[in-house]
């Protein structure tokens, strides 16, 4: 009645109330307003669907003891507890959050935000690995999941900015635990083959989609236990819509490791077309082994019914090795259903016209071989996984940990041949020290910082920004060393 009377900027106001059912207020051109005129209740958040870009002016005071329940509910489909943030909250990010109040992972075990663009960041805990994901900005006025374990309530204004300081203090200075992010929102892999009348031939490129449909956060995580493993790719698509895939590289995905556990995860509701419970995904995991490349596929179907879904420790099989004949490779197939073939490469030069269903192929004793999947995806790695490791179709930029203590790593990808610059700066905008400053082939590359200066000089405790240029690219990050 007092924003949108005629339906513009809003056409629904959504409610998810405690059951996980939702109720829904809507415009008609014709009936107008009708649905459910659910109560509004201060700290939970409301979906708003917006037909034009407009703001909303929120006034008033939050209760500094008002405490928002956050429900467990067992027999529901789900756990979503929608929580807005009060104004006077002193969260700036949200591992501020689980640092106070959800350090063990209970009572709350993700926290997920959906951003502008209709792609979710979540922070998780796992009981090995601990908190990690997407640290994303905690922004007064916004709403974001939580998902509870047990019933409980949340204070988000219980902590004056003074208690902050002493958390920040309190905070894990070091971690064994090595991560890596996602920062892509399109997709950057493609099917390499496609199915046609006379079996799998070479795909043509296909068009992006224009937009993202909203769909609903539902993190998937599975687990690989291995020792000396490296570089964990992983690529999640389904059968009908290969191109719309989710990778490490994506936002919402990555992968992390404590010694010999590499934990992986996806959220499915960042494929661009919103998934649907029954469906079934196709998963490739791929790693590194001592220079060989090592993979499985599996299929699964999303279940709405968990928030997290995991698929549990999977076990990798090395790529077979091709041995050289009188003109020609052979190699031992690969005892999977969702294998269908396989490539043969000389350096870049991919040897084969037609996916190779058989297990022998005319080609000199050098040839790197690739399993072909459904939907016609390759594996990223090869039988000589270190010479044929993948080229990075992005400029990427990532540091951890931060804070940092003793050292910080800085991670870095490259597509084309190009001059890296990688400076630190202090506050005031002074170069303290040059990480990089030459030109790098296309690749994944780290640099490790010690805290000193360019004379090798400890430096203060306190913030610092690392920048990288490279060929047009240009990415700075703040970092936090503490002493």
């Amino acid at each position: 009645d007092d924003l949108s009377p005629t339906g513009t900027p809003l056409s629904k106001i959504t409610k998810l109330a405690d059951d996980q059912t939702f109720e829904n207020w809507i415009y008609h051109s014709v009936i107008g307003w009708y649905g459910d005129t659910f109560d509004i209740i201060p700290g939970c958040a409301y979906e708003m669907l917006a037909v034009t870009d407009d703001t909303i002016i929120l006034v008033g005071s939050n209760d500094p003891d008002g405490l928002i329940p956050l429900n467990e509910n067992p027999g529901a489909i789900g756990d979503r507890n929608w929580v807005s943030v009060p104004y006077n909250a002193v969260y700036n990010r949200v591992i501020d959050i689980t640092d106070e109040y959800s350090s063990g992972g209970e009572a709350v075990t993700k926290i997920t935000n959906l951003r502008d663009d209709q792609i979710f960041e979540s922070w998780i805990y796992h009981s090995v690995i601990g908190w990690y994901g997407d640290t994303f900005d905690i922004v007064p006025g916004r709403g974001y999941e939580m998902l509870a374990v047990l019933d409980t309530t949340w204070n988000p204004t219980e902590f004056s900015n003074e208690t902050f300081l002493q958390m920040a203090a309190r905070r894990k200075k070091h971690t064994d635990v090595e991560v890596r992010l996602g920062t892509l929102s399109e997709p950057d892999r493609s099917p390499v083959w496609a199915m046609n009348e006379i079996g799998y031939l070479p795909a043509h490129a296909k068009a992006k989609q224009a937009y993202r449909q909203a769909g609903i956060s539902h993190i998937v995580r599975a687990e690989i236990e291995m020792p000396d493993c490296g570089q964990v790719v992983f690529t999640a698509y389904r059968l009908n819509q290969p191109h719309d895939v989710l990778t490490e590289n994506i936002i919402g995905c990555g992968t992390a490791a404590k010694n010999d556990l590499h934990v992986l995860w996806f959220d499915a509701g960042n494929f661009m077309r919103p998934w649907e419970h029954g469906e079934e995904i196709i998963l490739i995991v791929e790693a590194l082994k001592q220079g060989k490349g090592y993979f499985t596929v599996l299929s699964f179907k999303l279940d709405q019914a968990v928030d997290i879904q995991e698929l549990g420790e999977l076990v990798l099989m090395n790529i077979p090795e091709p041995s050289a004949g009188k003109g020609t490779v052979s190699w031992n197939m690969v005892d999977n259903n969702h294998v269908i073939g396989y490539s043969l490469y000389q350096g870049d030069r991919r040897m084969n016209e037609q996916v190779i269903i058989e297990n022998e192929f005319s080609a000199s004793d050098d040839a790197i071989l690739k399993p072909v999947i459904k939907g016609g995806y390759e594996t990223v790695f090869g039988s000589h996984g270190s010479r044929l490791s993948v080229t990075p179709v992005s400029y990427a930029f990532s540091i951890y940990p931060n804070p940092f203590a003793k050292q910080t790593r800085v991670d870095y990808a490259i597509p084309e041949p190009t001059l890296v610059e990688v400076k630190i700066y202090d506050v005031t905008g002074k170069v303290i020290k040059t990480l990089m400053n030459k030109k790098v082939e296309p690749g994944y590359y780290q640099i490790d910082w010690y805290g000193k200066d360019n004379i090798g000089r400890k430096v203060a405790a306190g913030v610092y920004f690392i920048r990288m240029n490279a060929q047009g690219f240009e990415s700075q990050q703040k970092v936090i060393f503490v002493r």
